[in-house]
C-alpha cells in the first residue's frame, strides 16, 4: 500500500508539472505569435516608407532629367547658331 501512495503522490506531482509546462509553453508560443505580428507589421511600414522614399526619389531623378533635356536643347541651340551666324556675318562681308 506503501508503494502505491508514494507511485499516486508521485503520478500527481508529474501531472501537476506537465500541466505547468503546458502552460508555459502555450504562453510562450502566444508571445512569439504576438512578436511574430509586431515583427512583420515594422517589415510593412518599412516597406511603405521605403515606397514613398523611391517615389520621391523617381519624382525628383524625372524633374532633374527634364530640365537637363531643355538645357541641352537651348545649349545644341547656341551651338547650331554660331556657325550659321558666322556664316552670315562672311556672307554680308564678302558681298557689301
Amino acid at each position: 500500500m506503501g508503494m502505491n501512495g508514494e507511485r499516486s503522490q508521485w503520478q500527481m506531482y508529474v501531472s501537476k508539472k506537465l500541466e505547468e509546462l503546458e502552460s508555459k509553453q502555450d504562453s510562450c508560443k502566444e508571445e512569439i505569435h504576438l512578436n511574430k505580428i509586431a515583427t512583420l507589421n515594422k517589415i510593412n511600414d518599412l516597406e511603405k516608407g521605403l515606397c514613398k522614399e523611391l517615389s520621391d526619389f523617381k519624382l525628383i531623378a524625372s524633374q532633374d532629367i527634364s530640365i537637363l533635356k531643355v538645357k541641352s536643347g537651348l545649349w545644341g541651340a547656341i551651338a547650331g547658331a554660331i556657325p550659321v551666324i558666322v556664316a552670315l556675318i562672311i556672307y554680308f562681308i564678302t558681298r557689301g
